[in-house]
């Protein structure tokens, strides 16, 4: 059985690029209109934003730093950090623009940034430890 990652260990660009579609397409479906059907499952609107948005910059730090891998992994955090959070800044716009049942939220905004944060210190900490772990089996 043949699997997702190459010689090195490492997911191909390919695979964070789906992930990364995937989790902005959700986030954008989820941003302008209320699924239905969800069983009473209910989570807090600002933690909800903080885990899918914690998702996106994950999704974002792996992608990046697959395509540019002599970027500094701080850079790869800043960037995955600001775009995700930009993300979450224009769809947050676009509810108040488009939507008569959405609002435009300063809060969800920053919670879309801690998220952000969340997902690309979490993806910096296991780049770090599969470093270590490279250097240790060396």
């Amino acid at each position: 059985m043949e699997t997702m990652k190459n010689r090195n260990g490492v997911l191909p660009p390919g695979v964070w690029l789906c992930g990364v579609l995937a989790v902005a397409v959700v986030i954008f479906y989820l941003s302008f209109f209320r699924p239905t059907g969800l069983g009473g499952f209910y989570i807090n609107d600002k933690i909800g934003h903080a885990i899918i948005y914690a998702s996106l910059a994950f999704m974002l730090s792996g992608l990046w730093a697959r395509v540019k891998p002599a970027c500094p992994r701080g850079n790869v955090i800043v960037w995955a950090i600001g775009i995700a959070t930009l993300y979450g800044i224009c769809l947050e716009f676009g509810q108040g623009l488009f939507t008569s049942d959405r609002t435009c939220g300063v809060l969800d905004m920053l919670a879309d940034l801690a998220g952000s944060g969340a997902g690309a210190g979490i993806w910096a900490g296991g780049a770090l430890a599969a470093q270590v772990g490279m250097r240790m089996r060396t």
